[in-house]
């Protein structure tokens, strides 16, 4: 089966992840009172407080290549994988799942970086006209 790997900027729901067992979900990570923890764990007060409070953004760090292997080893060798990362223009997290996926000695790995992905909205909600 293949599998689908994005990063928590997707914002997949919750739902469609417990409806689809082959996609997969590896948190980038934002600062909690000094602490990094995955995106997810962060509330919007809490990014909202940090931001009043210091008129800095909220620090953020993407996942490492060990977390990107981390994922990978959970994943059956046979399966064909899709990684579908934030744009490399903001994150370093594409640079990371393609070091990863070299490391793997996997050859069923596939890294896409978003920015070079973008459809075009025909403005009917829910339907894209296609890639450009």
């Amino acid at each position: 089966m293949i599998q689908i790997v994005v990063d928590s900027t997707a914002a997949v729901p919750k739902k469609f992840l417990e409806d689809h067992a082959n996609v997969h979900v590896i948190p980038l990570f934002i600062s909690v009172k000094g602490e990094y923890v995955p995106e997810y764990e962060a509330t919007i007060e809490q990014v909202i407080d940090y931001s009043e409070s210091t008129k800095k953004a909220v620090p953020t760090s993407q996942p490492s290549t060990g977390d990107f292997l981390k994922m990978f080893e959970t994943i059956p060798k046979e399966d064909p994988i899709i990684v579908i990362c934030i744009t490399s223009g903001v994150s370093g997290t594409y640079n990371g799942a393609v070091l990863a996926a070299r490391q793997s000695g996997r050859k069923n790995i596939t890294v896409i970086n978003s920015q070079d992905h973008r459809h075009r909205y025909d403005g009917n909600p829910g339907r894209c006209t296609g890639f450009h």
